[in-house]
């Protein structure tokens, strides 16, 4: 049955400066999906002081409930059931929350769809899918969100469980950025990390790039345990000209990119990148590393943006492409906005998701009380670890600690 108004329950991790991809995405979806009758709520784990997305829900008066990060997987199941025998949720989103797929199945057997979300392709998701999708029938979820057609392409699925391309959304800022004049500004929004984003890669290209190339400047917009290293490699260009502000809240990102021309992403892999849509709504051309996944569907070659397989030298060819002939920038800029407006607007994403919770409650089958059953967890999986705690000696374990967040953030903030 599917009442007026459905809930759902989405799982997500937040801590105190903690700014990120996915997060970013779910603050603009949820109060999407409240304009077309669904109410959201976010069951957090997390560490001691609020992060910038429970304020922000908090702020809208979406629900926020929040559990230790540093607990048991079994004690974080049990929580999760507890939440949900308080919300009665229509559909439950585990949004790749390993504790919430452990979870799924009591969710599932209540006769409450169970969704899963791939934000990226790297190995912490293969084993996502592996587990919980092409794995044991008791454990699998009730439905697959891939974020990119590549993904949609390549990712195989048993026919029990629904799979749908939903995109990340954003909006289009009124403002667009104004064309370069003597100046082209540059600018990378995301984490320092070497691992993905391959961001010392990053710094070196913006050195070389305000060093040799008369008139451009670059930003470094975020933060990360690679900002010593990036910080160490710029005073060997004593002529760049790179400013690294720190990390900005998702409300005020747009207000540092409108300062721009040129959003960069030099990454080995994404899912579907929120920067770079990001950048796009607000007329930024891309220029990118060439990957695999989402990319191509977002910056076309000489339409709306430019790629490249070489991080040094490709790279400084696109910026002296860009620098030396406005008219490209104009024509890729218009494209670059064009392809966000047409495809990846924030009101139409929020109805696809509103469409697939419909469509998984039509086949969900009837409600039932929902338990705490005795549930054989699937073995512990090793690079699911970071997150799957079965022990309290695994919390202490120092490989994850800092505290036992930095090693899951370095394979959850995929965007």
């Amino acid at each position: 049955m599917i009442r007026n108004e459905l809930r759902v329950a989405f799982c997500a991790f937040d801590f105190p400066n903690y700014y990120n991809g996915p997060n970013s995405w779910l603050k603009r979806l949820l109060p999407n999906l409240r304009k077309r009758g669904i109410e959201p709520e976010i069951w957090f784990f997390s560490t001691p002081g609020a992060g910038p997305l429970i304020n922000a829900m908090r702020d809208l008066g979406i629900g926020c409930h929040v559990f230790p990060w540093s607990s048991t997987s079994s004690e974080k199941i049990e929580w999760l059931i507890q939440q949900g025998t308080r919300f009665k949720p229509d559909v439950f989103i585990p949004n790749l929350c390993v504790a919430g797929m452990l979870a799924a199945p009591a969710f599932r057997n209540a006769g409450i769809p169970t969704v899963a979300i791939l934000h990226t392709d790297d190995p912490f998701y293969d084993e996502v899918i592996n587990d919980f999708v092409t794995g044991r029938e008791c454990d699998q979820i009730s439905g697959l969100v891939c974020v990119s057609q590549w993904q949609m392409e390549h990712v195989k699925s048993p026919d029990c469980v629904s799979k749908v391309c939903i995109a990340y959304g954003v909006e289009l800022p009124d403002s667009v950025s104004e064309p370069p004049g003597d100046s082209l500004r540059l600018i990378y929004t995301g984490r320092f990390a070497q691992v993905q984003k391959r961001v010392r890669d990053v710094a070196k290209a913006f050195a070389r790039a305000t060093s040799e190339i008369d008139g451009v400047s670059a930003t470094m917009l975020g933060e990360g345990e690679e900002l010593p290293h990036v910080r160490k490699l710029l005073e060997k260009y004593p002529q760049a000209d790179v400013s690294l502000p720190g990390a900005v809240d998702s409300n005020v990102v747009y207000q540092q990119l409108l300062r721009h021309h040129v959003i960069v992403l030099l990454s080995d892999y994404e899912g579907l990148p929120i920067s770079l849509l990001e950048g796009m709504a607000c007329g930024l051309v891309p220029l990118c590393y060439q990957f695999r996944s989402g990319l191509d569907e977002l910056v076309i070659p000489g339409e709306t943006g430019l790629i490249f397989n070489d991080r040094e030298e490709g790279f400084l060819t696109a910026v002296r492409q860009l620098k030396s002939d406005p008219s490209i920038w104009r024509r890729l800029s218009q494209g670059a906005r064009e392809r966000v407006s047409d495809h990846y607007r924030s009101d139409r994403i929020a109805q696809d998701w509103k469409d697939f919770f419909v469509r998984l409650l039509k086949v969900a089958g009837p409600r039932r009380e929902l338990r705490l059953e005795v549930h054989d967890l699937p073995p512990l999986n090793s690079i699911l670890a970071c997150e799957d705690f079965r022990t309290s000696e695994q919390i202490r374990d120092p490989r994850f600690s800092s505290s036992n967040f930095k090693l899951a953030a370095n394979i959850w903030n995929h965007s």
